[in-house]
């Protein structure tokens, strides 16, 4: 099978076409080491290749399983330039001219799911093979409903890989997350040599919760009123006291601001870090029309921080609150990220990590629990 996706891609690459490739394939199908063989096989050179992602956590992983052969950049990097305004003093994003990426003969996207309808086409503009690698057992993200292209190509792979290597079939996540995407029934217990995996009860969960509150490095669930609950109790577990975030509580980003970026990084929706520095509200110069907290966050995956961003203190009380598309400029919009929604978790992967298992549609159950199994890389804690 490996075979005949690397004689499938090969095929198209030589080809005339202008229509992108994907290679879909589920957890442990080895879609990049395929890859990999592939460019090797077509003897491209990997100063002719450009691996992208779409968040800057995602292309740091890339880069590090590369071990030095090629580094990944986020996608935002590859095509767009950023700069200052000389007029307005902000910070405008551009498309990049299409000789910058003349020297390019192949970009290969990873998590092709993430990336939407705008990109999409601004990174067809150039000209180059694009490479799409995805996994169509995850849930389709929500920001792609109405992208008819996107949802084309989601659901009629190039190829798919559904073999799991040997070596991923003994880890027990992925054997998890087979059961779960071919809708089989998860039993309570230890899985693995080392207890990689444990599958509890909520009744069990329920006792030892609070161990998991200090040890997880990210909890997620189906329903935001479980979220929100949870977010709190743990909040009060760890003793914040404040409704407000508080120096190193726990945030996720909830909307893209491709104008804030640290190198490579942009401040991304499903973005997690913490809160390095928390400033009285005069830090910043503009004029705040909502009573907010200004605060350094630092993602999980790095060392540097986005200085001194607006978050309006309803935004985390008040449902019904609601930024207007101008205020933008000013405030970002955050939530605590102890524990996060599956839909919000794509994209993005932790150690250690608790799934809740809830139901939200019994016909994307499947996908649901796949994609939040996956989110997992060392650790996984279940309760179902």
């Amino acid at each position: 099978m490996q075979q005949q996706a690397v004689e499938s891609i090969e095929d198209w690459f030589k080809g005339e076409g202008k229509a992108p490739y994907f290679l879909a394939g589920y957890a442990g199908t080895g879609k990049t080491t395929l890859v990999n063989y592939v460019i090797d096989k077509l003897k491209i050179k990997l100063s002719e290749v450009a691996f992208a992602c779409y968040t800057g956590k995602a292309a740091l992983v890339v880069t590090q399983k590369a071990q030095g052969k090629y580094k990944a950049s986020t996608i935002h990097s590859l095509i767009y330039d950023t700069y200052v305004d000389k007029k307005t003093g902000d910070l405008t994003v551009k498309k990049k001219s299409k000789d910058m990426l003349s020297h390019l003969k192949l970009i290969v996207v990873d998590e092709a799911s993430m990336v939407d309808g705008q990109i999409m086409s601004d990174l067809r503009s150039f000209g180059v093979k694009i490479l799409f690698i995805g996994d169509t057992g995850q849930l389709p993200p929500v920001s792609q409903n109405k992208n008819e292209e996107f949802l084309q190509m989601f659901n009629n792979p190039d190829f798919t890989l559904t073999e799991i290597h040997r070596q991923a079939a003994e880890n027990p996540i992925i054997y998890l997350s087979m059961l779960a995407r071919t809708k089989q029934k998860i039993e309570p217990g230890t899985y693995g040599k080392n207890g990689e995996a444990v599958v509890i009860t909520h009744s069990t969960w329920e006792t030892m919760k609070e161990h998991f509150y200090e040890k997880a490095d990210q909890i997620i669930c189906g329903y935001n009123r479980t979220r929100k609950h949870l977010n709190s109790e743990i909040r009060k577990f760890l003793g914040y006291e404040s409704d407000f975030p508080l120096e190193g509580d726990k945030m996720i980003c909830l909307k893209n601001d491709w104008n804030k970026n640290l190198d490579d990084i942009s401040l991304v929706n499903g973005m997690t870090g913490y809160v390095s520095k928390v400033y009285q509200e005069d830090a910043v110069s503009e004029q705040l029309k909502y009573d907010s907290t200004v605060i350094d966050f630092q993602p999980d995956f790095t060392g540097d921080y986005f200085e001194k961003l607006v978050i309006p203190n309803d935004s985390l009380t008040d449902d019904a609150f609601k930024l207007q598309p101008h205020e933008h400029k000013i405030y970002n919009s955050f939530d605590y990220g102890y524990v996060i929604t599956c839909h919000k978790s794509q994209g993005s992967q932790w150690e250690k990590v608790v799934v809740i298992d809830e139901v939200l549609d019994r016909n994307m159950h499947h996908r649901w629990l796949y994609t939040a199994i996956t989110r997992s890389t060392e650790k996984l804690v279940l309760v179902v």
